[in-house]
């Protein structure tokens, strides 16, 4: 049975978040190919094919020769997953072109290769390694574009072939079941990757600037998975609101900030989504990920808006009501409270100034192997959305965990605008999501698992009722309109019989400004979705996001450093 929950958020529009619990989507026991490019900013070598476990169980790989090959329409394997190697279950296998790859920073190889993939050309997973074996007995997966002759080596008629862009792209699989639309609403129907044996159906082009390429426009990201990967386990966290004695249209659970900031992606201001998460695997969570899996963005059409997730910082609230969230955060039930609401990080490589989209991720930074999340601990945390158009809007993400130490270690990896460093450990994934939904009337204070996600949306000024718990879903919406009443509180779980209003940074007159995008190729539109392919040199580079102020330099510290040079000088000085 699915569970519908609606929250409230006070300052202009009404959120919404939702978890569903849908069913598990059939999986077949083999691996799969679930994202990849075979190009990149670094070139025609800038490449790499992630495998994904779509068995259900973990997979120990026993291959004909010395392994699972996988290989490029040309006949010559590029990698080899070596036998005796364990996929665990959800869990990815990557494979890079050495000579180029540049999101090492994000996940790291597992298996390398040097010889190019031609663009456009097919790519297929076999169950050996021997070349003279690889016929369709022995495939287990395969994705190539339209412009691939060998059907060996795609599934389907394959993906659009693209305009060969040196762009920070990819493939992946819809892991939502809308295809990547933009404007299609509802809850996602999987959290897991989809595989129709077509991959056109089953494939997603994004990109970093919204480029046009040949396969459909939208903003979004690469994101790479290795073996030690967070792995996707929607079921085992649960999410509940910040404050569960307010409207969850109300701070803390929600906050609208009107506040203009282009440089960040935030022209029309921000939403901060606002929640508890609590661990519920049953062993200590060691990294927490949350993956995008839909979301209204670039390029979003009239009357939807274009939201870009971004780096957020950490926030002390006060006021808070809910005794079961200041007993988590201060060991003691007394209320109000003051509580800490952790920031949640934008993850770079790949460099994404103009916010992100569709399958870019957010960390949750202080949860590592030094400092897990015990098992029924619980994380205040925030997701940080820049608004560059308003309208009715969605967002969906999967959640992704790591439990217990990683099976191996990463490079440091680069996170947020301010370079900080930290271990990058993959694991186990979860999920959430965040579209329109129905009313209902059900507590919200009982725990319920996050997946495939939460559903966090916006609903224009149209009346919702508590007893309308089977009608069609709200809609959603960031309006332009000022606002001429405060929603009015309810009790947890039941919606407010009377209209919902919005407010916003527009004029008195209520006249939407122009919504244009901020240091992206093409503006918004109906008429801009089948626009021509854009090439690199049309893309314009936008500001790097800087969600917080520079740090200030205190006296003492300029007299240390002042004192550190010139100490520098004279040891050089009588070197000389």
């Amino acid at each position: 049975m699915t569970k519908i929950f609606r929250l409230g958020f006070a300052a202009t529009t009404t959120l919404v978040f939702l978890i569903v619990l849908s069913a598990s989507q059939t999986v077949s026991a083999q691996l799969i190919i679930s994202e990849f490019r075979v190009r990149g900013p670094s070139g025609a070598n800038d490449e790499f094919i992630e495998l994904y476990n779509n068995s259900g169980a973990d997979h120990t790989v026993a291959g004909g020769g010395t392994g699972y090959a996988v290989a490029s329409s040309d006949g010559v394997a590029r990698c080899v997953v070596p036998n005796g190697t364990v996929v665990p279950n959800r869990g990815n296998y990557l494979c890079t072109n050495s000579v180029a790859y540049s999101l090492g920073g994000y996940a790291a190889a597992d298996a390398t290769y040097t010889t190019d993939i031609p663009d456009n050309a097919g790519i297929a997973i076999f169950n050996t390694s021997v070349a003279g074996n690889f016929v369709l007995a022995n495939r287990l997966d395969a994705v190539g574009s339209t412009s691939e002759a060998n059907t060996l080596y795609k599934e389907g008629t394959g993906y659009p072939a693209l305009t060969p862009f040196s762009i920070d792209y990819s493939f992946y699989r819809d892991t939502c079941g809308k295809s990547g639309s933009i404007t299609t609403l509802g809850a996602c129907s999987i959290s897991t990757p989809k595989d129709t044996n077509n991959n056109a159906a089953d494939f997603i082009f994004v990109d970093t600037n919204g480029t046009s390429a040949g396969a459909g426009q939208r903003l979004g990201a690469p994101g790479p998975e290795n073996l030690a990967s967070p792995i996707q386990r929607n079921t085992s966290v649960i999410e509940q609101f910040l404050d569960a004695t307010v409207s969850k249209t109300n701070p803390p659970n929600r906050v609208r900030d009107f506040t203009s900031d282009p440089a960040n992606n935030s022209t029309f201001g921000t939403l901060d989504i606002r929640r508890r998460i609590v661990n519920n695997t049953g062993t200590n969570v060691t990294r927490l990920r949350f993956r995008i899996i839909d979301i209204t963005t670039f390029p979003a059409p009239s009357g939807f808006a274009d939201l870009r997730a971004r780096t957020s910082t950490l926030v002390v609230v006060s006021g808070i009501n809910d005794s079961a969230t200041c007993l988590a955060a201060n060991g003691v039930a007394t209320t109000p409270c003051t509580v800490n609401v952790q920031g949640t990080t934008l993850e770079q490589p790949p460099s994404q100034p103009n916010g992100s989209g569709f399958n870019g991720s957010l960390a949750a930074g202080t949860i590592t192997l030094g400092t897990p999340l015990a098992n029924g601990d619980s994380l205040n945390l925030r997701f940080l959305l820049g608004i560059q158009q308003t309208g009715t809007f969605k967002f969906y993400v999967n959640v992704d965990v790591l439990t217990g130490a990683p099976p191996v270690a990463q490079p440091a990896h680069q996170i947020g605008s301010k370079g900080q460093k930290w271990t990058d450990w993959k694991g186990p994934m979860t999920g959430i999501t965040d579209e329109p939904s129905v009313a209902s009337s059900t507590s919200t204070t009982s725990l319920v698992p996050a997946s495939p996600g939460w559903f966090i949306v916006v609903p224009s000024s149209a009346s919702t009722s508590a007893k309308n718990t089977e009608a069609s879903p709200a809609r959603e919406e960031i309006t332009n309109e000022p606002s001429t009443r405060k929603a009015r509180r309810h009790a947890p779980g039941v919606e407010a019989s009377a209209p919902l209003t919005t407010e916003d940074v527009a004029p008195a007159s209520g006249k939407a400004p122009v919504a244009t995008p901020v240091a992206l190729p093409l503006a918004p539109g109906p008429a801009k979705a089948t626009v021509a392919a854009v090439g690199p040199s049309a893309i314009m580079a936008a500001p790097a996001a800087n969600v917080s102020a520079p740090r200030m330099v205190s006296s003492k510290e300029r007299r240390k450093s002042r004192r550190a040079e010139t100490t520098a000088r004279r040891r050089t000085m009588r070197r000389r």
